[in-house]
């Protein structure tokens, strides 16, 4: 969805990825992607990859702007999905990050814990 809208605000190239292992539906991976690509007659690629091998996948400094919404709550490690993320972003590149947040206490702090925040969740149990 966030790929076809960035292509929509302009964006010249387009890539959109996914993991299609951990799809527990058949027709929510790539077959999803195609019928809306053909429908908004869209020019956004599409690779099967994972967050940990984006910079093998894709390469290293590739992209401008890199957008990860939510994803990294249900990384068992996130901290190297984001060193991941950081390695395909070009120099000065955007990283549009989206996540759960905790609104009731004002520390910094970040939860590492993923099959705690959302332990029946498909991707956090297959880490």
């Amino acid at each position: 969805m966030w790929a076809f809208e960035a292509e929509k605000r302009g964006a010249k190239e387009v890539w959109a990825s996914d993991i299609l292992s951990l799809r527990p539906v058949s027709g929510e991976g790539s077959e999803t992607f195609d019928i809306a690509k053909k429908i908004l007659n869209s020019s956004v690629k599409f690779r099967a990859a994972s967050i940990y091998n984006c910079d093998v996948v894709f390469g290293v400094q590739s992209f401008d702007i890199v957008q990860c919404f939510g994803i990294i709550y249900h990384l068992r490690y996130p901290l190297l999905g984001m060193a991941k993320m950081r390695k395909v972003l070009k120099d000065k590149g955007t990283l549009l990050l989206e996540t759960a947040v905790i609104l009731d206490n004002n520390a910094s702090i970040i939860q590492l814990d993923s099959k705690k925040i959302y332990p029946t969740d498909v991707s956090t149990m297959k880490s």
